[in-house]
């Protein structure tokens, strides 16, 4: 089984969670936070846990204009 099927079973209903591998590239996006949501610590992990984010987005979207963005609130 993969990394990715083992880390979605964090993943509450409608939330997107990626890797420590990921967040490090992504942790800059200014439009994103990222929420700790835990570890993963099998056996295919060598340097101990692996950590797990949830990707929150800070503005809403409109489908019909995608680019006008709103804060959540």
């Amino acid at each position: 089984m993969n990394m990715c099927a083992k880390i979605n079973s964090k993943a509450s209903p409608n939330s997107v969670v990626i890797g420590d591998n990921l967040y490090q590239i992504v942790r800059a996006f200014d439009e994103y936070s990222f929420e700790p949501v835990g570890a993963y610590s099998g056996r295919s992990t060598t340097s101990g846990p692996y950590l797990i984010y949830c990707v929150v987005a800070k503005y809403d979207r409109h489908i019909l204009n995608p680019f006008k963005r709103k804060p959540i609130r």
